[in-house]
């Protein structure tokens, strides 16, 4: 088999399995997370790509909710991450996000993945701990008349103009409360190590009865490994170290200071599809509107974690079976990655402004120069 006829089946096949991924998907809503609460409210738009607010352009009844938070509405929980993906799911990045952080755009936890390394030769963790409950509420929902009469023509101008002024869909909902999040890396110096390490703490972190008891269990494992702690807060500028008696305070802390001040942390986005009666009008549902850049963020997560290893194997050569022949090698698939995201991100900006479906084409992913065995 040649080999663009191998990179055309792998590209078939990741496409296929993005599009799998994608059916699973709302087509019409979605919940998205909030880094700030500058020109969100319910009943404006929302660009499902973008990430930003849009104009008001729906007319609707509101519902004021007055959220009780009590005990049931805590939680703290830690779940091991072993890879880019997992990191960004459980941070609720989305695929156009994670594609916008690494250059011109992206929300604040996005950024704060992204900065992050998963790296297959240690141990991470994702730590949450969360107050929530119901936010204001919109219902009676229809499209202004001058904005139904805006796309009613159907044509192509009309459409894009539409959504530059109302974007995808609409918030519905807001979810009140606070959310406190840090990433746990530990570093282990051997795949046995790695193994053993996550055998033993994988169940006290996850049956964990909260923030002191995860605290605990994390500062014993810091006399024999080294153990970073990253967090991100709104307002800052990149990941933020604690130790693990400051990440604990942070936990406990948070369920009363969201009493006295409970900020908008998600919101519900519901697509202009729903209001429509006509269902000739062609209005681009959420998942068409994502699919390239599921595709992309897929590259782009997967060369994340190859850089990840690629450095770690860097940082720590007494690890390995390190050879010098590996170090020309290692500098010219860095080099690859760094014009490989160049690509991506340029394909993603692009994306972001076709106002209807966009279309890509194949990435290559830079291949693995060199591996060596870890000892």
């Amino acid at each position: 088999m040649n080999r663009s006829l191998a990179r055309a089946i792998t590209f078939l096949f990741l496409f296929a399995s993005t599009q799998a991924s994608i059916a699973q998907e709302d087509e019409l809503f979605r919940t998205v997370p909030l880094d700030n609460n500058v020109g969100f409210e319910v009943g404006r738009g929302y660009d499902i790509l973008k990430g930003n607010p849009r104009a008001d352009c729906v007319d609707r009844s509101v519902v004021q909710d007055h959220p009780s938070f009590g005990p049931n509405s805590a939680t703290f929980h830690s779940t091991r991450i072993e890879n880019s993906e997992q990191l960004d799911r459980a941070l609720s990045v989305s695929a156009s996000a994670s594609v916008q952080a690494g250059s011109w755009g992206g929300s604040a936890s996005a950024a704060f993945s992204n900065s992050l390394s998963v790296t297959s030769y240690g141990l991470t963790y994702l730590v949450s701990s969360e107050v929530d409950g119901k936010g204001d509420s919109i219902r009676d929902v229809k499209l202004k008349d001058r904005y139904l009469k805006l796309i009613s023509s159907g044509k192509a101008s009309s459409l894009a103009r539409f959504r530059d002024i109302c974007g995808d869909g609409y918030i519905g909902e807001f979810t009140m409360g606070g959310l406190f999040q840090a990433v746990v890396q530990i570093h282990t110096r051997s795949q046995a190590e790695t193994e053993s390490l996550a055998a033993t703490v994988g169940a006290s972190f996850t049956m964990a009865s909260g923030s002191a008891s995860f605290s605990s269990s994390l500062k014993k494992i810091a006399t024999t490994n080294e153990v970073k702690i990253w967090t991100f807060q709104r307002g800052g500028a990149g990941p933020i170290p604690l130790t693990p008696d400051e990440m604990a305070a942070k936990a406990a802390a948070l369920p009363d200071s969201v009493k006295s001040a409970a900020t908008p942390t998600q919101a519900a986005i519901f697509s202009y599809i729903m209001l429509l009666e006509d269902p000739d009008l062609p209005l681009i549902d959420f998942t068409k509107r994502e699919r390239a850049f599921s595709y992309l963020s897929e590259r782009l997560r997967t060369a994340r974690d190859q850089e990840a290893d690629l450095q770690y194997i860097l940082d720590h050569p007494n690890e390995f079976y390190f050879s010098p022949a590996d170090l020309p090698r290692l500098a010219n698939e860095r080099r690859d990655l760094d014009d490989f995201r160049t690509v991506i991100e340029a394909q993603a900006q692009a994306c972001a402004e076709n106002a209807g479906d966009c279309t890509i084409n194949e990435i290559p992913m830079p291949v693995p120069t060199s591996r060596p065995a870890r000892r």
